[in-house]
C-alpha cells in the first residue's frame, strides 16, 4: 500500500517549551490513523505542523513521496479541519463550501457540483442557502467537513472532530464519518481523548502521550501486547499491580502468584509491574476452587448496582485500587464484606518496572 505521510524526528515547541520529541510515524494511502491521548500531549500541534500551520524545530516531513518540510502550507495538499467550525458568518453554507474551490479556478457549473456533492456527503444537501447562524453545532461541523471534503486532499486532519457533543449526536456524526471515509477512500489523521471514538473510527491508533508516540498499532495489538504500562492503562483502564521477582513467586501489593505460571520471566530480585483489564477480572465465590495458571486477588466490596441484565460490582482491592466487574448473580462475600476476583495469569502483561507515568 502506497506510504502517503512520512514523519522523521519530528520534534517542535510552543512558547520556548517543546511539544513534540523525535515522532516517527507514517500513514498509508486510505488509512484513518487516531492520535490518542490526554490533553495537552501534543495531538492538535503535530496536527498543525503537518499541514504547515505551525513550524516544527527538527525532522523531515514527506507526502506522497516528495520533501515538504519547508513547503508552505498553501501549498501543500493537506487539510485540517479544527474543533470550531470557523465558518464565514457572512457567506451561505454553499458559499462557505465554495469558497476554496474559487482559488482553483475551475468553471462555476464544475464547482456548484461538487459543492452540492460534499453537502449532500454529510447529509446537508437541502442546507445550501442557510446561513452558518440559523445552524446548530452539530450542522455548523457537518458543513466544516464538507468544505475540506470537497477541496479532495492527499492527506485530511481532524482535531477532535467529535468534542464538545451530546453523546447522541456525537454517534450519529462517529457513523457518519467511519462511512464516510471508508466510501471516499481518504486518507485520514484524527486527534482524540477518547477510547471508544479511537477503536471505531480508526484503523490504527497512535497513542501519545508528553509529546511522545509511546506505541502505535490496531486497537487489538495494543491491548494484547502493550510496550507500557500507560498503553494499557489508555486502552482499557487497566490496573497497574508492583510486585519483585522473588524466590519462583511474584510477590506483589495484591498478593504471591507463582511465577512458573507467566509466559514470560525476570531475574532474581527484579522490580516487575504487571496490568490487569477489569474486563478480564471475574466474580468468584469464596472457597471456589482455582486452575492452574490462575491468579486469584482478594478485595473489600464497595457496593453493587442491579442493571437489570446484570449485576455491576465496585470492589476495591487489597492495594486500594478500585474496580468494577460484572456478573450474572448476587456478588459473593464473607460477613465482613471480602470477596474474591478470579484471572488468567495470561491475560496480564509484566514489565520490568520503569519510571512510568502511572
Amino acid at each position: 500500500m502506497k506510504e502517503i505521510l512520512k514523519l522523521e524526528k519530528w520534534t517542535a515547541s510552543q512558547n520556548r517549551k517543546t511539544v513534540l520529541k523525535d515522532i516517527q510515524l507514517s500513514v498509508h494511502q486510505g488509512e484513518i490513523l487516531a492520535l490518542f491521548g490526554p490533553d495537552g500531549a501534543g495531538k492538535t500541534i503535530l496536527l498543525k505542523t503537518i499541514a504547515g500551520l505551525h513550524p516544527n524545530q527538527r525532522g523531515r516531513l514527506w507526502l506522497n513521496g516528495m520533501d515538504i518540510t519547508t513547503q508552505s502550507a498553501h501549498r501543500r495538499n493537506v487539510v485540517m479541519v479544527f474543533r470550531k467550525p470557523w465558518l464565514f458568518p457572512h457567506m451561505t453554507v454553499g458559499e462557505n463550501v465554495d469558497y476554496g474551490l474559487r482559488f482553483r479556478k475551475l468553471p462555476p457549473d464544475e464547482r456548484k457540483k461538487m459543492v452540492h456533492n460534499a453537502l449532500a456527503w454529510v447529509g446537508m444537501a437541502d442546507m445550501s442557502n442557510r446561513m452558518p447562524s440559523e445552524l446548530s453545532t452539530d450542522q455548523q461541523r457537518r458543513v466544516s467537513l464538507a468544505r475540506a471534503l470537497v477541496l479532495q486532499p492527499d492527506l485530511l486532519l481532524l482535531d477532535e472532530p467529535l468534542s464538545d457533543m451530546e453523546p447522541w449526536v456525537r454517534q450519529d456524526l462517529l457513523i457518519l464519518l467511519k462511512e464516510l471515509l471508508q466510501k471516499l477512500g481518504m486518507t485520514v489523521i484524527f486527534s482524540t481523548q477518547e477510547r471508544e471514538e479511537a477503536v471505531r473510527l480508526a484503523d490504527r491508533i497512535a497513542i501519545l502521550h508528553q509529546g511522545r508516540i509511546l506505541q502505535e498499532g490496531t486497537a487489538r495489538q495494543l491491548v494484547d501486547k502493550p510496550a507500557t504500562p500507560e498503553v494499557a492503562r489508555w486502552m482499557g483502564s487497566a490496573v497497574l499491580i508492583r510486585g519483585v521477582w522473588r524466590k519462583r513467586v511474584w510477590e506483589t501489593d495484591v498478593g504471591s502468584f507463582p511465577v512458573a505460571v507467566f509466559p514470560c520471566s525476570f531475574s532474581e530480585g527484579a522490580a516487575v509491574s504487571g496490568v490487569i483489564y477489569p474486563c478480564d477480572l471475574q466474580a468468584a465465590g469464596w472457597s471456589q476452587p482455582i486452575g492452574e495458571r490462575t491468579l486469584r486477588l482478594e478485595g473489600k466490596w464497595v457496593y453493587s448496582t442491579d442493571t437489570g441484565k446484570e449485576y455491576q460490582h465496585y470492589i476495591q482491592l487489597d492495594n486500594g485500587v478500585k474496580v468494577s466487574v460484572s456478573s450474572r448473580r448476587p456478588l459473593e462475600r464473607t460477613e465482613n464484606g471480602r470477596v474474591a476476583l478470579l484471572v488468567e495469569a495470561d491475560c496480564i502483561p509484566l514489565f520490568a518496572d520503569e519510571k512510568h507515568l502511572l
